[in-house]
């Protein structure tokens, strides 16, 4: 199905109109069949799979059926809403067990890279994979432009503090599944909603290398030792010698001998006597007092920003991500 077809299909679904094939609901028929899918066992034997009902615009492959086929087709529209509104391409993935992997991680960007996941030139997007098994475990694998957006401080905002603090892992691990995955919709838009921040910075764990969005301006040539030894030099001599005059001109010893023998002789003809007592009484004392506010850390507001940390997958590919659980 070609892109402007999807567009034509979804707007027809979000207006209400009824698309069906041989009568039944054709979003519906395919998400059935992603939900079929052995992702749990035998990964690398759905990929073509996958790529062809994403092709046919779905987003949603619940292979450990944790969500009702209402809560299915919702997702895929959110998650539609969000592709739209940022041009990444993104869904979610369910699983009973990743067999055969060690990491979440590796089984996230091995179905992105596989399946043929990503919009444009750098292949731009993200996914969302839980597995139930055990504790259960959840990552979400970023690639092109979004790692720029979703840093890491990004994702730990979608996994631990979005609503309200609660966030992505907390609803997982309760067992409210569709709110997990529809707060992972929310946050991916509002994170690109915020920007790509000043700080933002890819960083290779793999090469130690740090790959900055934006360019840092250019530091300053700094002043070699000889350079500074001759600055000092220059000063002090410019600026000895008229401090001394100044000096000399304020200190005004002639003025003070004169004033000297004024008050003298004033004080002969005034009968003028010493006390040692003066007599003073503390009256009152006023203390004024105001709040100093602490300045704000702009660089700080907003929910991502920062570091993204950044692996490369098997199929030799750039990938950003996180996630929770035990691999």
């Amino acid at each position: 199905m070609s892109l402007l077809n999807k567009k034509i299909l979804h707007a027809a679904c979000i207006a209400g109109v009824c698309l069906t094939i041989n009568g039944i609901n054709a979003e519906a028929a395919d998400y059935e069949k992603a939900s079929e899918l052995d992702i749990s066992y035998d990964v690398s034997g759905c990929y073509d799979d996958i790529a062809a009902l994403h092709d046919e615009g779905v987003r949603v492959f619940d292979t450990a059926g944790l969500l009702s086929d209402e809560e299915r087709e919702a997702l895929g529209a959110a998650l539609d809403t969000v592709s739209e509104n940022t041009g990444f391409d993104i869904a979610v993935f369910t699983a009973e067990d990743i067999s055969g992997y060690e990491r979440t991680q590796d089984y996230a960007d091995d179905i992105y890279d596989n399946a043929g996941f990503g919009y444009g030139v750098d292949n731009s997007g993200c996914i969302l994979v839980m597995e139930t098994y055990g504790n259960g475990n959840a990552y979400i694998s970023t690639a092109g432009d979004a790692i720029r957006y979703i840093t890491d401080r990004g994702i730990d905002y979608i996994f631990d503090e979005i609503d309200n603090g609660s966030g992505v892992w907390t609803y997982f691990a309760e067992g409210d599944y569709y709110k997990a995955c529809t707060l992972f919709a929310e946050g991916v838009e509002l994170l690109y909603s915020e920007g790509i921040s000043e700080d933002q910075a890819n960083y290779d764990t793999e090469t130690g290398e740090l790959d900055p969005y934006y360019e840092p301006e250019p530091k300053k040539r700094s002043l070699d030792p000889l350079e500074i030894l001759a600055a000092i030099a220059i000063s002090l001599i410019a600026g000895i010698l008229p401090v001394k005059s100044v000096k000399a001109s304020y200190a005004m010893k002639g003025e003070k001998a004169r004033a000297n023998g004024i008050n003298q002789a004033y004080m002969a003809a005034s009968g003028y006597k010493h006390t040692s007592s003066s007599g003073s009484r503390f009256i009152n004392k006023f203390v004024t007092s105001r709040k100093i506010e602490s300045p704000s850390n702009d660089s700080n507001s907003g929910h991502g920003g920062g570091i993204s940390s950044t692996h490369t997958s098997s199929g030799g590919v750039t990938h950003g991500g996180g996630g929770r659980g035990a691999r």
